[in-house]
């Protein structure tokens, strides 16, 4: 599991070179809505998880299957799911296919 909450943080050998255009998409849109400097572990705002399929993802407060998303896409080979988590957490999950 890759977690990453901020587009100043990531080095493009983080992501897989198929999302790494709407991973940093969605990274900038957090940034600018929530702020560049927000502490993404206490703070509102949000991040994005890169995991395998099968992969078992452990966020404090935060239960995939038990929760429902907003947003949902097919890109570059992984399911993309936004999901709300409370009042201003955003959790973008990108699951490979």
């Amino acid at each position: 599991m890759i977690k990453i909450g901020h587009l100043h943080s990531i080095t493009e050998t983080d992501i897989p070179e198929s999302i790494l255009k709407s991973v940093q998409e969605d990274l900038s849109v957090l940034d600018f809505n929530y702020g560049s400097n927000r502490d993404i572990d206490n703070d509102a705002g949000g991040f994005v998880v890169i995991c395998e399929k099968d992969e078992i993802i452990s966020i404090p407060y935060f239960n995939e299957y038990a929760e429902e998303f907003e947003y949902r896409a097919i890109v570059g080979g992984y399911d993309k799911r936004l999901y709300v988590s409370g009042t201003e957490r955003n959790i973008i999950l990108y699951r490979k296919c």
